[in-house]
């Protein structure tokens, strides 16, 4: 396996988030302690509408989100907030680890009744949170968009490792740069420092790790700042600044197209912005890649909800996504095909809903009525269908249905039935 270092923080605290509205900011109590919190859409969520969560950087407000927030939030419910110790909410007594932050968001979504399902997005150390979050609670994620994400391979002897492979002092490398870290993250407030000092003890312990084969298969895509900017960088390590930056970037992108792109349902995408920072410098490309994971499997969501939900609640859920889905994700054919998929399951009721629903969309499609029909024949409502199969014939013969004869046969064969039980 390969090995690297992914560039972690080169610009956070360049950056100043006092340039961003932080609008519709509360404070939420979560198990006694006072958590900062924004949010949007939330109350007029539909019924199993994705919520998509941000998880800031290291040490970061959740006012790096704010231009993605803003556009996210045009289609979808969304949720950002500050962990323990950072902007207004409190800090916790508890030791700083991955889990200990993955608790603090399960204690958030539970006291703010948000249900899943959940689309997350993490960036670098967020990732870590939102990766583990995903493996603890595969069923209530959607899917996952990780940003400049932190690995095994980020650790200190995965670096060292790595630049041996390419013939330098991987050793002495990597403890500059641990030692670069260390000192720009020194001065900054107490619980930043605290999450920075367990952050950095992962990697000088190499205790970091991305278990590829432990990520659940859900839509997963992974967004890389490759733009070489390494200023702040500039004559801290033995090695050129830009050669070492280079090498990084090589070394992630073949961690990732072995560790990532040989799963279902995964997307590498290279982009022009910054590490770390690209919440700042790209929040369309972020908004976009989210609206990608949140529409890829829109059929698999419809399926999901037809087995999931009741009759009622599976025609609330369609009434609910005509609201936020694009109808090119809604088609006729769709909707069909969902319906005899779902009969196939025995979920005849909902098969039915969404059978109906079609009709509704699509009053001039013959194919719509000779379905419904079909869904009353299966749970024995034998009579009931034979209207809609002669209105399926009706309208096939105006448009010249190239099922027209099926649509004739199925008319037949439910007259049969009748006459068989007289």
């Amino acid at each position: 396996m390969r090995h690297i270092f992914l560039f972690v923080l080169l610009f956070l605290f360049y950056f100043s988030s006092s340039g961003f509205a932080q609008n519709e900011l509360i404070l939420i109590s979560v198990n006694g302690r006072q958590v900062e919190v924004k949010s949007s859409g939330l109350e007029e969520r539909k019924l199993l509408q994705p919520v998509v969560i941000f998880e800031a950087g290291l040490g970061e407000n959740l006012s790096i989100w704010d231009q993605v927030f803003n556009q996210v939030s045009d289609f979808a419910p969304v949720l950002s907030y500050n962990r323990a110790g950072i902007g207004k909410s409190e800090a916790s007594s508890e030791t700083i680890t991955i889990a200990s932050r993955v608790e603090e968001l399960e204690g958030l979504l539970k006291e703010m009744k948000i249900d899943p399902p959940y689309l997350l997005v993490g960036n670098n150390w967020g990732s870590l949170i939102t990766k583990d979050f995903l493996v603890k609670h595969p069923e209530d994620v959607l899917g996952t968009l990780f940003l400049d994400p932190i690995v095994e391979l980020d650790n200190q002897q995965g670096m060292a490792d790595y630049f041996e492979m390419e013939g330098l002092d991987g050793g002495v490398i990597s403890s500059e740069y641990i030692e670069f870290l260390n000192s720009r993250m020194r001065y900054t407030e107490s619980g930043v420092q605290n999450e920075v000092t367990a952050f950095l003890s992962l990697l000088i312990e190499n205790k970091v790790t991305w278990d590829s084969e432990e990520l659940p298969n859900k839509q997963t895509t992974v967004l890389l700042g490759n733009a070489n900017d390494v200023f702040p960088m500039m004559g801290k390590l033995s090695m050129d600044s830009k050669e070492f930056h280079k090498k990084l970037m090589e070394g992630k992108v073949a961690f990732f197209e072995e560790n990532l792109l040989g799963k279902r349902n995964t997307t590498l995408v290279l982009s022009s912005g910054s590490m770390n920072i690209l919440p700042y410098q790209k929040p369309l490309q972020i908004s976009s890649n989210i609206r990608h994971l949140m529409y890829e499997d829109m059929s698999g969501q419809i399926m999901n909800a037809g087995l999931k939900l009741n009759a009622k609640d599976f025609h609330a859920f369609l009434d609910g996504i005509e609201t936020y889905v694009p109808a090119s994700l809604r088609t006729e054919r769709v909707y069909n095909m969902l319906g005899y998929s779902l009969m196939r399951h025995d979920q005849y009721e909902q098969a039915q809903v969404l059978f109906k629903k079609n009709m509704e969309n699509h009053p001039e499609s013959a194919n719509v009525y000779d379905s419904y029909g079909d869904g009353l024949l299966a749970i024995g409502k034998i009579e009931e269908a034979i209207p809609f199969y002669e209105k399926a014939i009706e309208l096939g013969t105006v448009e010249s249905h190239r099922d027209l004869e099926l649509f004739r046969k199925n008319l037949a064969k439910t007259k049969e039935m009748i006459a068989s039980q007289n």
